[in-house]
């Protein structure tokens, strides 16, 4: 895994806010509807450090939804957020923020599944890259 490299809080001639890394923010956002859809592909040679994550969905039938990493394999690497529904669960949007951030390595893909016709989920990651 990378380190991360925090900039100098100490610089003498700092104006503003402080930037709290040396990478490129990623903000992603995508739904799906009865499917499994790709979110987020970590580019090569970088690593992504995930801050933030959320899933929210709307049902007409059963089923479940995911927001999840898969590896290389590719088999699941780590799962943010998975909840079975039934018909008459209302909408809903749950969160979550990691602090230190969860390191993502390079080819690691995040994605949001909606399992069931007319459940429809939407998903959110909130990170930086380098």
């Amino acid at each position: 895994m990378a380190l991360m490299k925090f900039r100098e809080p100490n610089q003498v001639k700092w104006v503003g806010v402080r930037p709290g890394h040396n990478g490129t923010q990623i903000i992603r956002s995508q739904g799906a509807d009865n499917a499994t859809v790709e979110l987020y592909l970590v580019p090569v040679g970088q690593t992504f450090y995930l801050c933030s994550a959320s899933l929210g969905y709307r049902l007409v039938v059963d089923g479940y939804v995911k927001l999840f990493i898969n590896d290389l394999v590719p088999a699941q690497w780590f799962l943010c957020f998975e909840d079975v529904l039934l018909a008459l669960s209302p909408a809903q949007t749950v969160t979550d923020s990691y602090w230190p951030p969860i390191e993502v390595p390079a080819g690691y893909t995040f994605y949001i599944q909606s399992a069931g016709a007319g459940l429809q989920a939407w998903g959110q990651i909130h990170g930086w890259v380098e």
